[in-house]
């Protein structure tokens, strides 16, 4: 099973912005947090257990950019 996590940007944000800042936000969770994923797409990231998902929610919290969305 899949766990997925979105990335909502503010509207109007440029799709290359948002796959850009994915790719940041995937690397920065397998550099500092050891938490290994793939990006399906430029807001989507899917990882291999809902453990590593909820670690993901709770690193990713505090970003600027996007909030974060569990989604099925």
């Amino acid at each position: 099973m899949d766990y997925k996590l979105k990335l909502c940007y503010q509207p109007g944000a440029v799709d290359v912005y948002c796959d850009v800042t994915t790719q940041t936000a995937l690397l920065s969770l397998y550099t500092q947090n050891k938490i290994s994923c793939t990006q399906p797409d430029s807001t989507t990231l899917v990882f291999e257990s809902s453990r590593d998902r909820m670690l993901a929610v709770i690193a990713l919290s505090d970003q600027a950019e996007y909030t974060v969305e569990c989604i099925d």
